[in-house]
């Protein structure tokens, strides 16, 4: 009977994820053509009619791969910040002030 909770089937997910991994031998021949979809992707972003020169087409690609990844960590480091402003309200009894994205709470 297929799991309907969430959080049960993200366990699942990841014992499969796990042992799925146990079994490869090559890590890189398994995630090849991931990285080489993902790698058109931020070629067709920068230069979508390729006329650019292919180096510059390859720097640009390049840097669009650095911000996007830089998205991600910024992205990760709020969450992180909001998870623990509320806890630390929380366990302060306070209700939270708004929470900014900054660092700073803002005066309501």
């Amino acid at each position: 009977m297929p799991a309907k909770d969430p959080d049960e089937r993200r366990l699942i997910a990841t014992v499969a994820a796990h042992a799925g991994w146990a079994q490869t031998t090559d890590r890189t021949a398994r995630t090849e053509a991931s990285r080489a979809v993902q790698w058109r992707k931020f070629l067709d972003e920068v230069d979508p009619d390729r006329v650019l020169d292919p180096d510059e087409r390859d720097r640009r690609a390049l840097s669009a791969r650095k911000a996007y990844y830089a998205r991600l960590r910024l992205r990760a480091y709020q969450a992180r910040a909001r998870r623990d402003y509320a806890a630390m309200a929380e366990l302060l009894d306070e209700p939270p002030a708004p929470f900014t994205g900054t660092g700073e709470a803002r005066a309501s």
